[in-house]
């Protein structure tokens, strides 16, 4: 699991955990998934395209997501690139960012 820091959040990456197995945030253990307000504390709108943060080491990846869901197995995710905000299922998304409990 990889780690970093950005704004007071540690955020940790698994790239091997496996998305399609997963049903609910229970299964995180001792993480948790940002809030919306979290993601975009990593995103600069001063330099956009990517607009996450230099330091940010997700950059190539193009998506988190957020615990704040709109239906059932749908959430809303971060674009890093873009920094928009949207609805996305769980099979769009590219990085699942957790934050420790």
């Amino acid at each position: 699991m990889n780690s970093w820091t950005y704004n007071g959040i540690t955020w940790y990456y698994d790239p091997d955990f496996d998305l399609s197995s997963w049903k609910s945030e229970e299964q995180l253990g001792k993480y948790r998934l940002p809030t919306v307000q979290e993601a975009l504390t990593m995103l600069d709108y001063n330099d956009p395209y990517p607009a996450v943060v230099d330091e940010c080491p997700f950059k190539h990846i193009k998506s988190i997501w957020t615990h704040h869901s709109y239906a059932s197995n749908k959430s809303f995710a971060i674009d890093l690139f873009t920094g928009q905000v949207y609805k996305s299922t769980k099979n769009n998304i590219r990085l699942l960012a957790l934050i420790k409990k």
